[in-house]
């Protein structure tokens, strides 16, 4: 047979590297340059870390769009009012100073912070190259960089401890992983032209973030790369199944395993998910593009005995319909969503469509509802809706809802239902 498949089982080490010219990436325990002056977001002053000289300080790097940056915040005051003198904590983003402003309109977290913020970041970053945020820097009295750590690391309790000089085993998020090269290119293996595919599994990586992606063949919108990283195998499988993103939502997938193949813990989440979660790519060629979520399902059973099933089941819904198509209107203008990022909450929906209002809010896999909900209205027309408080509080969104004539309430229906299984 011609049938050549390859997986690979593997421990990525890691380190990291910098191409910078006017900055050179900082190894853990070498001195930090200190005298650049450093603009604060907000104010005409100018900070030098040399000033802080004799505490310890944490940069907290961060971004507007990272809701659990923005929800640590709090954390991050009480820790400096605790502390007060002996440490200082300083946010860190990349993001623009107009962009900053833009997010403190939207968050009451980021209005009433008081930590100092360095907006448009030329050259910390590049001294501390990380891949997600929150990450955090640890800089002792003298000047000399501790940890590149992740930022649930930064407690009360790690805090004394290190002002104690007790010994802190951080995990490093120091990585020289690059998010946009293929996990096959990163292990300099080469591909074979001939194969049906190749794949790879390896275990968790450092810097590598979160998530999945569909990579699409050059010049085409046709997928031949699937590709996840850090994940529990079961969730892979779920993305496998998950065809226009019918099984996002929770309440649409059944897993029958074992709790701890599918569920993270609510502490120590990061040293789990280096236990526990894997990394995962495959590319097929174009000629067999088609077959692309098959392989990976073969792939996902081979390699940890789980396989998918999609079941048609009578399950309580909410459903989603029209009572009064009168007062679906628009006054037209930009079509824009906003909301409060830090409850994501107080939804202002202005001239979108339906679907898009849908797919943006109650039908999102992120708006906490527990239930599937179902679009049934069949409105085709561009609409102006305002959801105050959060979209979890269903009960809420249906008085909010009923103000524009529509109606979401509790039905039973025949839906899909992906069951996964290792039996």
């Amino acid at each position: 047979m011609n049938r050549i498949i390859i997986t690979i089982l593997f421990l990525v080490g890691l380190s990291f590297k910098l191409d910078a010219q006017e900055a050179v990436a900082i190894k853990m325990g070498d001195a930090v340059p200190n005298q650049q002056k450093i603009k604060l977001y907000g104010t005409k002053d100018s900070i030098q870390l040399a000033q802080f000289k004799g505490k310890l300080v944490i940069l907290d790097f961060f971004s507007v769009l990272c809701v659990p940056c923005v929800l640590a915040i709090p954390k991050m005051e009480a820790l400096q009012q605790k502390f007060k003198d002996k440490i200082q904590i300083i946010i860190v983003t990349s993001n623009t100073s107009k962009a900053i402003s833009e997010a403190i309109k939207r968050s009451d977290i980021l209005k009433a912070a008081t930590l100092p913020i360095i907006a448009d970041d030329p050259f910390l970053r590049k001294y501390f190259p990380h891949q997600s945020v929150p990450t955090h820097v640890w800089i002792d009295g003298n000047g000399i960089a501790r940890f590149v750590t992740n930022g649930e690391n930064t407690t009360e309790k790690t805090i004394a401890s290190f002002l104690k000089d007790e010994e802190l085993n951080f995990t490093s998020v120091q990585t020289k992983f690059k998010r946009g090269v293929s996990l096959w290119d990163q292990a300099e293996q080469s591909q074979l032209e001939n194969a049906p595919y190749v794949s790879m599994v390896t275990k968790y990586i450092v810097g590598g973030g979160g998530g999945r992606t569909l990579t699409n063949y050059p010049g085409t919108k046709i997928s031949t790369g699937f590709r996840c990283m850090n994940m529990l195998p079961a969730y892979m499988l779920r993305d496998a199944f998950n065809t226009q993103e019918r099984f996002s939502n929770p309440n649409r997938v059944v897993f029958d395993l074992d709790s701890s193949k599918y569920n993270f813990p609510k502490e120590n989440r990061n040293a789990w998910a280096k236990e526990h979660a894997y990394c995962y790519e495959i590319k097929v060629p174009l000629r067999r593009a088609d077959s692309l979520r098959s392989y990976v399902k073969q792939d996902l059973y081979r390699n940890f005995g789980l396989y998918g099933k999609i079941m048609n089941r009578p399950t309580k819904c909410l459903v989603l319909t029209v009572v009064d198509k009168s007062k679906l209107k628009t006054g037209g203008g930009k079509r824009s969503v906003t909301f409060k990022t830090d409850r994501s909450s107080d939804f202002v929906y202005t001239n979108v469509s339906m679907s898009d209002f849908f797919q943006l809010g109650i039908g999102n896999v992120n708006s906490g509802i527990k239930l599937p909900v179902l679009n049934e209205t069949g409105f085709e027309g561009n609409i102006d809706i305002t959801i105050n408080g959060q979209l979890k509080d269903v009960s809420n969104v249906q008085k909010e809802l009923l103000k524009y004539g529509l109606k979401l309430e509790e039905a039973e229906r025949v839906i899909p239902i992906l069951v996964i299984s290792d039996k």
